[in-house]
């Protein structure tokens, strides 16, 4: 499973150097963090503000990436969300089925366990964390996944 600091990191990996970015307030230490390392950016200070990449927090995304509880509600260029995989004690999928519409729509998926590419046949992992396999995702997942032919590890 990958820590907050390597969500953060990989999330930074986003974001080029110079980009107009809003991130979540839950977030936006530890991505601010990794992007010191070697790149200047633009923080939006309002959650409304149009920009390059929205990095925020959800509490569900949809086989179609529409995201679900997040406060962000301008308008991004990319949107990468950051979801725990699995919620609460007795361990429910955040990410669902297309049964329940979200408010915000995202291009890049970040979870605990793998990162996603939100594609028009739906969610294609790209990366795995380190010990974990798309099996693994799958069975903790509600909707059905699809896996990139060079699914890899992700590297932070």
């Amino acid at each position: 499973m990958l820590t907050r600091e390597q969500i953060a990191n990989r999330a930074a990996a986003e974001i080029q150097n110079g980009a107009s970015v809003y991130l979540d307030p839950a977030w936006a230490e530890p991505v601010r963090a990794a992007l010191a390392k070697d790149r200047q950016v633009t923080e939006a200070g309002a959650p409304e503000d149009a920009v390059d990449v929205a990095v925020v927090g959800a509490t569900t995304v949809t086989l179609r990436g529409q995201l679900g509880g997040t406060s962000y509600t301008g308008k991004a260029t990319k949107v990468v969300a950051i979801v725990e995989h699995l919620q609460g004690d007795d361990g429910a999928a955040h990410l669902l089925k297309d049964e329940e519409p979200g408010v915000l729509q995202a291009h890049l998926l970040i979870t605990n366990m793998a990162v996603f590419d939100v594609t028009a046949e739906g969610l294609v992992m790209r990366e795995v964390a380190p010990g974990v396999s798309a099996l693994d995702v799958q069975l903790k997942s509600e909707a059905n996944l699809l896996a990139a032919d060079d699914l890899r590890v992700v590297h932070v």
